[in-house]
């Protein structure tokens, strides 16, 4: 396994807003297509405390600060590309353990939910058991929630057994956001 990390400097990358054309420019300066890039923002940049940190072109690691920290830093972006395998302990123990967990999450109703509506249509579950992290964990019920996530949000053509679009989705998932 070759195994190398280099710190490289990122000046000309700060005060980037865009994180995709962050995410594109590392990508293209490590010549490597199948680099992964972590990056940040203006917020974190600017330390915003509920800054976050963006990948793969929409996913996004939130609610922990984890942009500010990387601005604190001064730390842009974060490239990796894994070569080789992952060493496992037990193989066997582990490959039963995964088949067990992949049949649970198969079965589990929320699994389910979000695999055939998505995300969003986790929210009217949060809401009912009173755990959705609204407000950054400061409230368990989000008035007006249902009108932009949740209810009617990805449903499902039952003759097909797809999903549909989720028309009314404000943010559509791995796509940019843009302005009005």
């Amino acid at each position: 396994m070759r195994e190398k990390a280099e710190l490289r400097p990122a000046g000309h990358l700060w005060g980037q807003a865009d994180t995709y054309a962050t995410q594109f420019r590392v990508k293209e300066e490590t010549g490597d297509r199948l680099t992964r890039v972590a990056a940040i923002g203006l917020a974190g940049e600017n330390e915003l405390p509920f800054s976050l940190v963006l990948c793969d072109h929409g996913r996004v690691a939130g609610r922990t600060g984890m942009g500010a920290v990387m601005g604190a830093k001064r730390l842009k972006a974060i490239a990796l590309r894994g070569r080789g395998d992952i060493p496992v302990a037990r193989p066997e123990a582990f490959a039963v353990s995964r088949r067990r967990v992949n049949i649970e999450l198969r079965n589990d109703n929320l699994s389910r939910s979000m695999r055939l509506a998505g995300t969003s249509s986790g929210t009217d579950y949060f809401d009912y058991l009173g755990t959705m992290p609204k407000r950054y964990f400061t409230a368990g019920v989000f008035e007006g929630g249902d009108e932009s996530v949740g209810r009617g949000h990805g449903q499902v053509d039952t003759q097909r057994g797809q999903r549909m679009p989720r028309l009314r989705h404000r943010l559509r998932p791995g796509r940019p956001a843009r302005r009005r």
